[in-house]
């Protein structure tokens, strides 16, 4: 007897279209554009020195600087700098007014990740502070920075910038 051998059933992952060529193009094109607007804020920031940036760091930021921008890819490369800046946490501490003198001071720190939550509210906290703290510069500089007016005006730009 004559064993036969059952033909494979299509499955409509196999019969699906794929996508055209023009789409797979497009959709290609745009994440090299994303992953260059990633690559680019920190490659400037790493090729900065005292005659200023590459030219081909410069040149990519330029072109891309309006969708940098609107993502908000070119943040937090000042964090592992010699001078970071100022923190903005705060702690404080509440010392309650009593007689019996058996009241301890209770600490909080803002914004605190283990008492905020969901995490999300801490990290919006933050950021927004940072983009306010950014967006202002005293119209004088203090002393320590009189020492370069240089990187005091190119501060103040970006502020007077974001307003």
């Amino acid at each position: 007897m004559a064993t036969t051998i059952d033909e494979p059933k299509t499955s409509p992952i196999s019969t699906a279209k794929s996508p055209k060529r023009g789409v797979k193009l497009f959709v290609s094109l745009l994440l090299a554009v994303h992953l260059l607007a990633v690559f680019v804020p920190p490659y400037r920031f790493a090729t900065r020195g005292p005659r200023g940036t590459a030219p081909t760091a410069e040149g990519m930021f330029g072109l891309l600087k309006p969708y940098i921008d609107f993502t908000y890819l070119d943040h937090g490369y000042f964090f592992f700098a010699p001078n970071p800046g100022a923190s903005h946490l705060m702690e404080v501490t509440v010392t309650p007014d009593n007689s019996d003198g058996d009241a301890k001071p209770i600490t909080r720190r803002y914004p605190n990740r283990d008492q905020d939550w969901p995490r999300l509210l801490y990290h919006r906290h933050f950021m927004l502070s940072e983009w306010l703290n950014s967006g202002f510069a005293p119209s004088t500089p203090p002393a320590d920075i009189l020492q370069s007016p240089e990187e005091w005006n190119s501060g103040n730009g970006n502020a007077r910038s974001t307003r």
